[in-house]
């Protein structure tokens, strides 16, 4: 583990340590214990899991559902959860960490939507959902993240119509390949949507 403390600020950066396994449900608990741990040797410094400012556990062998209190790390920019094998839904409460810059959770085993409460994180720059089994449509509130310049949802089971605009206007076929049935522009290399086409609006 590489620990790195600016005043009371750390990060969890843990990466391709295949040996590592565990139920992520109770993760937050284990970084609880760790942190307490780490106040009490630095002399009392206040640390809290509010204090995190990056984790970053990719290429584990994590296994289990995202905790709802992983909302609790207020001051977090990067998280990556990448390569690993989590299940269940994406918590909600991940829309709350405002400050969140990159945050992946690709090649895992997620389902569900992606959450409208994403819109909220309006300084993201890098999303990627790809390799997961995700369900349903990308939020059009997603059109909020102006700062958003990566986006990948390739390889899940996603439909409906992809968004056009905000950051949309800038991403290419590649973010959204291999998914259940998405329409949308040209450009996009997906078929038009039923309401879009003038037979429709005919009708």
């Amino acid at each position: 583990m590489e620990e790195e403390f600016v005043e009371t600020y750390c990060s969890i950066v843990i990466e391709n340590a295949k040996y590592i396994v565990g139920w992520v449900s109770v993760m937050l608990s284990s970084w609880k214990r760790w942190v307490e741990k780490a106040t009490t040797d630095s002399g009392g410094v206040s640390m809290s899991l509010t204090d995190l400012l990056e984790v970053k556990l990719s290429s584990n062998s994590l296994t289990g559902v995202l905790s709802l209190e992983i909302g609790d790390m207020k001051v977090l920019k990067i998280l990556n959860l990448s390569s690993n094998q989590l299940l269940g839904d994406i918590p909600i409460t991940i829309g709350g960490l405002i400050d969140l810059t990159d945050l992946s959770l690709a090649v895992n085993q997620l389902e569900g939507s992606i959450p409208e409460s994403f819109s909220a994180l309006l300084s993201l720059d890098i999303l990627d959902l790809s390799y997961n089994n995700l369900s349903g449509r990308i939020p059009k509130c997603l059109e909020a993240l102006l700062y958003l310049k990566y986006l990948n949802v390739s390889f899940n089971n996603l439909r409906g119509k992809i968004p056009t605009g905000g950051p949309f206007v800038h991403f290419w076929p590649t973010s959204f390949i291999s998914n259940d049935a998405f329409c949308g522009e040209p450009r996009l290399q997906v078929p038009p949507c039923e309401e879009d086409s003038p037979h429709k609006k005919k009708g």
